[in-house]
């Protein structure tokens, strides 16, 4: 599959391709259990996505400045994101 450009995205879209890690960080949900909170860019644009599973062992196989191999789903919110799938 192609990748997919952020500004192309739309909600309830599957997608995969290679985007740019610009920021990483590990924050908490209100329940404690932790989560990946991810600001991913390509040549179009910048968007948020969430790893909410595996987080520890997830975190470990990327750094800020790398590009990551995503494969998931966009679904509507307030502001434009995605959530990855945990199958890594």
């Amino acid at each position: 599959m192609k990748s997919i450009l952020i500004s192309n995205l739309v909600a309830d879209m599957k997608l995969q391709g290679f985007y740019l890690c610009l920021e990483k960080k590990i924050l908490k949900k209100k329940d404690g259990s932790i989560y990946l909170n991810l600001l991913l860019q390509d040549k179009s644009g910048v968007i948020r996505a969430r790893i909410w599973d595996n987080v520890q062992r997830l975190s470990k196989k990327f750094s800020i400045g790398d590009p990551v191999a995503v494969k998931g789903i966009t679904y509507p919110v307030s502001y434009t994101h995605l959530t990855l799938p945990t199958k890594a």
